[in-house]
């Protein structure tokens, strides 16, 4: 004879199973919630990425120069990709066209002008997250000096997530053999290789134009030279400055109507191989001009 509590006890145990199987149920749901990756969508950040919102505060930089080229050169590089707290990304790759001569008749190069574009904050959280973790900033050195003479200098900037740091490599890209460094140097590569063509990731750039420029003069005058553009403004107003320490050309900040008083088109990117008569004396100098990005005071 079956005893009498057995019913009940029963009971108890069928509570026990539907509870047990309601867990079951729950944990699953939370672990494929916190998979983030169904129906094979990529996953994004497992958290928030904190970042300044500025509108001239920098989070992302990649930029990339010197090396083997003219002192000329040199002083018009501008860093190639900007993502600024407001979420506005600023950005050209110097390879869409080579900087030729306006004419075979003339001296005058034009830079590659730039593009804008404003991310969602979706859009700045996984690019962010790529940057430190697959593009390896995050674990990087501030610097790796390659055994490359005369090779370019690849620059990071970072500021989000507590971080705040620079990364600065010689040579990168073309010491494929580089030992010890090598897997975070290719990580590095990835990302300087996403962000110099960033412009094939959206579709919804216009294109740049700065609102001041930094202006040189130098002591290597070519043939045929303007006459000085700018009656309120003298060569001696060109000074040196901490941006100008190693390139040694003396420099001043140039409004947009100041600009316009060359009589130049097409400036956006910048120009070289212009000539400046002085309004007294007759000194000849060279000039050229760069455009100064949102977060650059000179």
């Amino acid at each position: 004879m079956r005893p009498a509590n057995v019913p009940a006890a029963m009971n108890d145990l069928l509570r026990l199973a539907s509870i047990a199987r309601s867990i079951g149920v729950l944990v699953l749901s939370v672990g494929l919630a916190g998979c983030g990756a169904i129906g094979g969508s990529s996953p994004g950040p497992s958290r928030a990425l904190v970042h300044p919102t500025g509108a001239t505060q920098l989070i992302l930089r990649y930029e990339q120069g010197g090396g083997f080229v003219p002192p000329g050169f040199l002083a018009t590089e501008a860093p190639t990709f900007s993502l600024y707290g407001d979420r506005t990304a600023i950005f050209r790759n110097p390879r869409d066209a080579n900087p030729v001569p306006d004419s075979t008749a003339s001296t005058l190069i034009r830079g590659v002008p730039y593009q804008i574009t404003h991310l969602s904050e979706a859009q700045v959280q996984a690019l962010l997250a790529f940057a430190f973790d697959t593009g390896g900033l995050r674990s990087a050195d501030a610097t790796y000096e390659l055994p490359i003479a005369d090779a370019p200098t690849t620059v990071f900037t970072i500021n989000a997530d507590g971080i705040t740091k620079t990364v600065v490599v010689n040579g990168l890209g073309i010491d494929t053999a580089n030992g010890q460094h090598a897997q975070i140097l290719a990580k590095l590569l990835a990302l300087a290789t996403r962000l110099q063509g960033y412009g094939s990731e959206v579709s919804n750039e216009q294109p740049w134009s700065p609102d001041r420029y930094r202006g040189l003069l130098g002591e290597d005058p070519g043939n045929n030279p303007m006459a000085w553009p700018w009656p309120a403004i003298s060569p001696a107003d060109f000074v040196q400055t901490a941006a100008s320490t190693t390139l040694r050309f003396p420099m001043r900040t140039l409004t947009l109507a100041e600009v316009a008083r060359l009589g130049i088109s097409g400036v956006e990117g910048g120009i070289q191989g212009v000539s400046l008569k002085a309004p007294s004396g007759g000194k000849v100098y060279s000039f050229r001009l760069r455009p100064l990005l949102p977060d650059e005071s000179y």
